[in-house]
Parts: C-alpha cells; sequence; structure tokens
C-alpha cells in the first residue's frame, strides 16, 4: 500500500474517535449539558485540525491526550474502559509516529 493512503488512516480513526465520543454527548437533558459532554470532542478537533499538516505534533500530543485519559479517568482500573477511551489516542498517536517518520525519509529521498 502507498504511503498517500496509509496517512489517511490515523486521521481516519481520530475522526471516528471523535464521533465516538460525541455520541455520549446525546444523553443530556439541556442544552448546556450538550455542551458540557462535547467539550472533549471540541478539544479533540482542534488538536486534530492544528495537528494536520505536521505528523510529529499530532503523534505528541495524542500520546499525551491517552496518557491524560489513563490517569484522569483512572481506566487502568477496567480493561473494556482502557480500550474504549484511552487505547485509540494511543493507537493514533503510534500510527503518527510512525508514518511522520516514513514521510521524512521519503522527503529525503526526493530532495537527493
Amino acid at each position: 500500500m502507498r504511503y498517500d493512503k496509509l496517512i489517511w488512516i490515523p486521521r481516519a480513526l481520530i475522526f471516528a474517535y471523535i464521533i465516538f465520543l460525541s455520541i455520549f454527548a446525546f444523553d443530556s437533558k439541556s442544552a448546556i449539558e450538550f455542551l458540557i459532554h462535547m467539550i472533549p470532542s471540541l478539544i479533540l478537533l482542534i488538536i486534530f485540525i492544528f495537528s494536520w499538516k505536521n505528523s510529529k505534533i499530532a503523534a505528541i500530543l495524542f500520546a499525551l491526550i491517552g496518557i491524560i485519559t489513563v490517569a484522569f479517568f483512572k481506566t487502568y482500573t477496567d480493561i473494556f474502559v482502557f480500550l474504549m477511551v484511552s487505547m485509540p489516542p494511543i493507537l493514533i498517536s503510534i500510527l503518527f509516529w510512525i508514518l511522520g517518520n516514513k514521510h521524512n525519509k521519503n522527503r529525503r529521498k526526493k530532495r537527493k
């Protein structure tokens, strides 16, 4: 598979993760509650837009998000919660890091 297609995998996973987190906001009873529940999704969306071009920044930010969700929500106590809440940002971070390194190697080859 070409690199051009591989680079879209972490971006699609981020989009799916944002939608997954946004689903929980629809359980709200008022508009203010809905907005409060949408804050994590909006933060992820801002980070996603900010790190669209630079995969290294995306890798670092999503690793931090994964670590924060483990520490703040104590997802290490339940494997199912860990896999659903904390693992996707960590996986996305790993994919961005690997594909970012591959992209930099391709750039160096084109310059020579």
